[in-house]
């Protein structure tokens, strides 16, 4: 369990990798946990090389609307996040918003307010101040298709 929730139920999906040193796995073994099975033939594993993406553990994404075209996000690209809990100013963050709302936004502490300032790089969107805030993970890289 993690935070009182089983493995598998804190998000859409799960990948875990069986294999000691790679972070997905590619034919050693691994498992991907999928909570609605309408999605269980939708989901995909693909190999992300390290030369392209770099060391750490990673997720993709797929970017819904109009926040971050600022930024060259556009909807319906797949975004690439490395996984980690923390972020600095001005990053590209995922975010989890009170439990239930995914989020890429540029992200900032306020400690005076004890919440994070989360920028949509659009000027038709206002910028949210939000407490309740888990970091996901940063946005390294955006595949577009032609």
């Amino acid at each position: 369990t993690y935070k009182g929730k089983a493995l598998g139920t804190i998000g859409d999906f799960g990948a875990y990798s069986f294999h000691e040193t790679k972070n997905y796995s590619m034919g050693e073994g691994g498992a991907l946990l999928i909570r609605d099975q309408k999605d269980v033939e939708e989901a995909e594993i693909i190999p992300l090389p390290t030369a392209l993406v770099g060391e750490g553990k990673f997720f993709i994404l797929t970017a819904k609307g109009d926040s971050m075209t600022g930024i060259g996000v556009d909807d319906g690209d797949l975004v690439i996040v490395r996984e980690q809990n923390t972020c600095r100013d001005g990053d590209y963050a995922v975010v989890l918003v009170n439990g239930n709302e995914t989020l890429l936004k540029t992200i900032t502490y306020l400690p005076d307010k004890k919440a994070y300032l989360l920028h949509a790089e659009n000027p038709d969107y206002d910028d949210r101040i939000e407490r309740n805030v888990q970091i996901q993970g940063i946005a390294t890289q955006v595949i577009k298709k032609l």
